[in-house]
């Protein structure tokens, strides 16, 4: 078996793999960008390895395509986070290089912060990369969210 390998991990769960976690403030570049995303406080320590992968979400019990990201942020590595007002940043997500779990959930817009999030993990879309600039990322995640709208359409 393959480290990652969810066709495997599915096998023998009798169920596709997931997280959950405690939704959590974070730098907001993923609103910037257009596709803002649920910074997870993830319990416990067993994940896929970092990439990006389709999923399903259940914000507020009602199922929703995902887009999830493991990994440290590496087009912005180095930048210092951008400044907020009375909002107080989860300390761990501050931390340059540390690996997180950030969900772009398709179609849904409401606010989260605090509540508990499941992810089901459905398959690897890419591994995680560094980009030129934000905008290049941002076309990449456009090409993310439209090979998760597929992949959830046709499960």
């Amino acid at each position: 078996m393959q480290i990652g390998d969810l066709a495997e991990a599915r096998r023998m769960l009798g169920r596709p793999f997931s997280l959950a976690g405690t939704v959590v403030r974070g730098f907001r570049r993923g609103k910037s960008l257009q596709f803002p995303t649920a910074n997870l406080d993830i319990h416990g320590v067993i994940r896929p390895p970092d990439g990006v992968y389709s999923g399903l979400a259940y914000p507020d019990g009602a199922e929703h395509g995902a887009v999830i990201s493991i990994g440290s942020r590496p087009t912005f590595e180095g930048e210092r986070p951008p400044r907020t007002r009375s909002r107080r940043l989860n300390p761990r997500l501050a931390l340059s290089g540390s690996s997180l779990v950030e969900v772009h959930i398709l179609d849904y817009g409401a606010d989260l912060y605090g509540q508990e999030l499941e992810v089901v993990f459905l398959d690897r879309i890419r591994p995680q990369r560094r980009y030129e600039s934000a905008h290049a990322l941002a076309e990449q995640i456009r090409s993310d969210v439209q090979y998760a709208r597929q992949r959830t359409a046709r499960r």
